[in-house]
């Protein structure tokens, strides 16, 4: 496995927002990074999607690419529905504050449910980002297409008009009417810009692969570019008011982005050894069915543990919360989620040789 799989592996592996630990002592909400982990994903994720088109000899076959992203995402989240839903009937949990569970489950099959307020969070609450992480899946052959035509100007063009529109959304923001007016900033238009920077952190690794740039210089200008996440968890560049969000988000994604590149092009020395350890190695390869059940765990605890004390539910959700969640995942992971055939990424040159 290459460097760049071991990173994206174990990236993959950070991004199962674990919601339930939070449950457990809410300071953690305090703490910025932690409410991060959604851009970097994001990132990752069009880091390794546009990677993989760059460096695919010929013209993209699309229809294999919808038939793998099929493959890989569908089975494991439906099995995961299946579980929200029986849960939902075991317990008479109620969907949605409006909706019928029918209804619930149409939107969450056709992956349209972060569409709709009442459906957005309705069966369980991770699953809002399955839908987004879908629509970049519908968009991105037409990145591709544009950025062919005009390069990483398209790339530019994309992040300004999502900044834009995100300050559209806040200026018509109300406090009375806040997750009507979020809703539109949620999805694919106002959540691109992470998205969007991964693509280009991928055309600077893939320029210094073909000598195009030096490694040298791409990892100065992504430490230099890296500081974006300095600037935005240190504060003092904040107004205090809503129109943080929007630049926010453009630090976020484009501050992670360049960190990809800086760990992608350092030489392989303690990064290298510290992102092979088997147990993060595992972690990153199930993290999409941990993912997708961890919150299950969280509903059956919460249920069928006497109520505690914050700090003794932590603990809870630490240890059995944990460890039900992990069995799980592997679990979903050996059945479901090694069915389509996976590609392995292309060896770029070792640094030293930059």
């Amino acid at each position: 496995m290459t460097f760049k799989q071991v990173f994206l592996v174990h990236a993959c592996g950070l991004c199962g927002n674990p919601s339930w630990v939070v449950a457990g002592f809410d300071f953690l909400r305090c703490i910025p990074i932690w409410n991060s982990w959604l851009d970097f994903y994001m990132g990752v994720s069009g880091f390794s999607l546009f990677w993989s088109v760059l460096h695919t000899p010929g013209p993209a076959d699309w229809t294999a690419y919808a038939r793998r992203r099929a493959w890989r995402i569908l089975p494991p989240y439906y099995a995961a529905m299946a579980l929200v839903v029986g849960l939902i009937g075991l317990y008479g949990v109620r969907p949605g504050a409006h909706s019928t569970l029918g209804v619930q489950v149409l939107t969450h099959l056709l992956l349209v449910h972060s569409l709709f307020l009442d459906t957005a969070t309705g069966l369980i609450p991770s699953f809002w980002y399955i839908s987004l992480e879908a629509q970049f899946y519908v968009i991105f052959p037409f990145l591709v297409g544009a950025y062919r035509k005009r390069g990483l100007w398209l790339l530019a063009w994309v992040t300004g008009l999502s900044l834009v529109y995100r300050y559209l959304c806040v200026a018509s923001l109300s406090q009375a009417d806040l997750p009507h007016q979020m809703l539109p900033a949620a999805n694919i238009l106002g959540r691109c810009i992470p998205f969007v920077a991964g693509m280009v952190a991928a055309r600077v690794v893939s320029a210094c692969a073909a000598g195009e740039l030096t490694w040298s210089a791409a990892r100065s200008l992504a430490c230099g570019v890296s500081g974006l996440l300095l600037i935005h968890y240190g504060g003092f560049w904040s107004l205090g008011t809503q129109a943080d969000w929007p630049i926010g988000d453009l630090m976020l994604g484009y501050g992670f982005a360049a960190l990809m590149v800086a760990v992608v092009a350092w030489p392989e020395g303690w990064p290298s050894r510290w992102l092979s350890h088997p147990a993060l190695l595992w972690v990153g390869t199930v993290s999409y069915s941990l993912y997708l059940v961890h919150q299950s765990v969280e509903m059956v605890v919460s249920h069928e543990v006497p109520p505690l004390s914050p700090h003794r539910m932590f603990v809870v959700l630490c240890t059995v919360g944990l460890a039900l969640s992990l069995l799980l995942a592997a679990v979903f992971h050996r059945f479901l989620g090694q069915l389509p055939t996976r590609q392995s990424m292309p060896r770029r040159p070792s640094p030293s040789q930059a």
